[in-house]
């Protein structure tokens, strides 16, 4: 006979070992394997051109281009902005940058459910490395993340905003991969480098010098926008030649090159390299002097601005090919989902990249408004490329564009009448994209107050007028 309290004793321990079974199966797919670690490393203000896997003939990035040979390769993804804030938004959430309010608020809002948060109910312990001054803490990106070092103890040469070089964000990543390798682990590392001002360390510029270029002069603008001319916060000293400017920016990414590769090798050596799902882009491009800009982001959506590098890994789990097919940053989250064995149910516009890619996805793009508080936007369908291009006190210009024979945009075929159809027909699509809202955020009250610091900070950077 059992006695009250020993069925009370059995009872316990039942509901114990459910309870375990349960957190078991949370941490695993129905399959019964683990879940992977998540390791996404965003490299900012990186052309995918400047890089030897996309094409370059400089000795810019052999540890990149490793990693490349090693993975699922995407020969051409698209960001969704021009700007860190506004593209991190949607890699992360899975949704446009209108939709996260990135575009209204500058601030993630805690209304988003990002990456991180879904993870941590899966038993993921969350973590990240951020050295970009608009990523700090307080700004909405920390949401999620156990821990959060945003510690920049250096600062550009120019504008004197915080920063954290290559060196230490990665020494600082691998402390963390080593404190956590016995815990399934979700981390995000944010390389500043080659953002601008580009000020790689001694040497590395010089070794990116191609011999018997003719100098080629810039004037130096008024402002950061670079149209026409070297960004102020870009000036170094009383270089005026193009090519030093190149140098300086192919010099950084071959230091951040260096320091990647003892990532990769930090990676392998805690067993990271081949049972974690290894994600690889950047948050957006940098203008070298396509469109008479120069040496910026943050204002245009020129292909130049929006084409970043994108490689996956998962160990033998994800084929080592190089896909043709144009792929989005939208296209991460439910990448992940997919792999996680996760529904993917919450409305994403981007599809699971292990899946066939018959078609080039539609792409969209934005930008924040101008003073006029109009905001350009593209629009990517089926080859065409469709720039919107606010005109103060005038009719918006469409720019159009054909990506299969003109890469680099440099023809307008928005002027043309046989291609007014296929304008006007993309024009509409845009006005709807622009009217969606997949996640339906009604923020209640105005962003919070910024203090003059950050104005002033913000407006160096080019992310307020």
């Amino acid at each position: 006979m059992v006695t009250g309290s020993r069925k009370l004793g059995l009872t316990v321990t039942v509901l114990v070992l459910l309870a375990a079974v349960v957190a078991v199966a949370a941490l695993r797919p129905f399959g019964g394997a683990p879940r992977p670690d998540i390791i996404v490393i965003v490299v900012d203000t990186l052309r995918p051109d400047h890089l030897g896997c996309y094409g370059s003939t400089l000795d810019t990035s052999p540890n990149v281009d490793a990693l490349a040979a090693d993975s699922m390769f995407f020969e051409d993804c698209r960001a969704h902005a021009p700007n860190t804030r506004m593209s991190m938004a949607s890699v992360f959430s899975g949704f446009l940058p209108h939709e996260t309010n990135v575009v209204k608020q500058t601030d993630l809002t805690d209304k988003v459910e990002t990456l991180a948060e879904q993870l941590i109910p899966l038993g993921y312990t969350t973590a990240a490395v951020i050295s970009n001054f608009v990523l700090r803490k307080g700004v909405g990106f920390d949401q999620g993340f156990m821990v959060y070092d945003d510690e920049m103890k250096e600062s550009e040469q120019t504008r004197k905003l915080a920063e954290r070089t290559a060196e230490p964000t990665t020494d600082r990543a691998i402390e963390l991969l080593r404190k956590y390798k016995d815990e399934q682990l979700f981390m995000w590392i944010h390389y500043q480098d080659p953002h601008g001002p580009y000020t790689p360390p001694p040497g590395y510029g010089e070794r990116m010098k191609q011999p018997g270029r003719q100098p080629r002069l810039l004037p130096v603008t008024l402002t950061n926008d670079g149209l026409g001319g070297i960004p102020r916060y870009q000036r170094l000293g009383e270089h005026r030649d193009y090519h030093h400017y190149v140098a300086n920016y192919n010099g950084e990414i071959r230091h951040f090159d260096e320091h990647f590769g003892r990532l990769i090798a930090a990676l392998k050596e805690l067993g990271y390299y081949d049972d974690a799902l290894i994600i690889f882009t950047s948050d957006h491009g940098e203008g070298m002097g396509e469109q008479n800009w120069y040496f910026a982001h943050g204002t245009y959506l020129y292909s130049s601005i929006t084409r970043v590098p994108l490689m996956l890994r998962y160990g033998d789990r994800l084929p080592k090919v190089r896909r043709t097919q144009m792929a989005q940053h939208l296209d991460i989250m439910p990448t992940i989902r997919g792999i996680l064995e996760l529904a993917n149910d919450r409305g994403y516009r981007g599809r699971d990249l292990r899946g066939p890619l018959a078609s080039g996805p539609e792409v969209f793009a934005e930008a924040r408004p101008g003073k006029d508080g109009k905001r350009r936007v593209s629009l990517i369908a089926d080859g065409m490329k469709l720039i919107v291009m606010p005109v103060v006190n005038g009719q918006d210009r469409l720019e159009l564009y054909d990506l299969n024979e003109d890469p680099y945009e440099a023809h307008d075929l928005g002027v043309l009448e046989q291609y007014e159809a296929t304008r006007n027909a993309l024009a509409l699509r845009v006005n709807e994209i622009m009217q969606e809202d997949r996640l339906g955020i009604e923020l209640v009250g105005a962003q919070r107050p910024r203090t003059k610091e950050e104005l002033e900070k913000l407006k160096d950077i080019g992310y307020s007028q």
